[in-house]
């Protein structure tokens, strides 16, 4: 990113923290249920599971904690728009302005649209692309070529339709 940022916009996917609280405290009752039964030998709880069932539902709580740390995090330069769906996207994506025809702030449905929230590829009509984590405000890129339009999703929208107003402005005194 050579140019100044004007725009940052993280969406973590997990925003309760009483339940992320609870998720811990569940997943560190596993883990200590399999450090009894399974390491040290005394089984745990009055009817104790196997081994292997216990095994299988700590690694399924493990995975489902996994999701407290996916985010996905939007930054707006002169320079184009990158994008980064963490911890799934080894690489940040970059929109440039040039092959922008049009980008706005809009209100979307995630469910009716894309079939919900996350990375999604909308097969018919048009291959449209939706990074979004939560809500049903977006920053919609079509491009030069319109082959295919993207969303974005975002928590601020006035934030980022003032951040587009001013790019806006810029170009025109160009």
């Amino acid at each position: 990113m050579k140019d100044d940022i004007l725009f940052y916009g993280k969406q973590p996917f997990w925003r309760n923290w009483l339940m992320t609280i609870v998720i811990v405290f569940v997943n560190l009752l596993f883990i200590g249920g399999f450090i009894r039964q399974v390491i040290l030998g005394f089984s745990f709880g009055n009817n104790p599971m196997n081994d292997l069932g216990l095994i299988i539902v700590m690694v399924c709580m493990f995975l489902i904690s996994g999701i407290l740390f996916f985010k996905q995090q939007t930054v707006i330069t002169e320079e184009g728009i990158y994008l980064r769906y963490l911890p799934l996207d080894f690489r940040t994506r970059f929109f440039a302005w040039e092959d922008i025809q049009e980008v706005y702030v809009r209100k979307y449905s995630p469910m009716r649209e894309f079939g919900g929230w996350g990375f999604r590829v909308k097969y018919y009509p048009g291959g449209d692309i939706a990074y979004n984590v939560y809500g049903n405000m977006g920053l919609q890129l079509v491009f030069n070529n319109r082959k295919r339009k993207v969303l974005i999703g975002t928590n601020n929208p006035d934030e980022l339709e003032e951040v587009l107003k001013k790019l806006n402005d810029k170009r025109k005194q160009k």
